[in-house]
Order: C-alpha cells, then structure tokens, then sequence
C-alpha cells in the first residue's frame, strides 16, 4: 500500500467517527466482540454464554462513555474526569516520593 492509500484510509476513518461516533463505536464493537466469540468458540468449544453477557455489556458500557466524551454535552463529564485523573496522579506521585525518601 503506498503511503497516498495509506493516509485517505486514516483520514476517511477519522472522518467516518467524527460523523457519528456512536455509530462508529457500535460498529467497531460489533466486529471486535463477533471476533472474540469466534476464536473463542474455535479454541475452546466450551458454552460461554456469561462471557458473553459480559463481553456485550463492557461493549456497550464502552460506547455509551465513548459517545458521552464525544458529545457537545460531554464537556462537563471531561473536566471532571480529568480534575479526578490529575488528583489521583497527584496522589501516586506523592506517595511515590515518599516511598523513594523513605519517610
């Protein structure tokens, strides 16, 4: 593939999330979870039936946040998202400093 295909292929997938994000997500979420079942099924052959319970309900808990950070409504859940990563950063910082100085 020569690098001009190579970047209207990236560029076209941005575009197509950027067009409808929980379109894209569920898509993407689909694809990977009938990959799993499948190579999971061929490996195993066992009755996984809570995996997949489970496996749809990240799916879908996944997409849900996804299109909550991506929405114009989102702006509030980022902010506090990253106000809670920077004090928990901030936390393991400090305690990492105090483990390094032994107090």
């Amino acid at each position: 593939m020569n690098m001009n295909r190579l970047l209207k292929t990236i560029f076209q997938t941005g575009a197509y999330i950027m067009d409808d994000p929980g379109r894209a997500a569920a898509e993407t979420s689909d694809r990977v979870r009938q990959g799993v079942y499948d190579l999971s099924d061929r490996l195993r052959g066992e009755d996984r039936t809570w995996q997949y319970v489970l496996t749809f309900a990240a799916g879908v808990g996944l997409g849900v946040g996804a299109t909550l950070l991506m929405s114009d409504r989102g702006e509030g859940i980022r902010e506090t998202l990253t106000d809670n990563f920077e004090r928990a950063s901030d936390r393991v910082r400090s305690r990492a400093q105090d483990f390094a100085t032994g107090t």
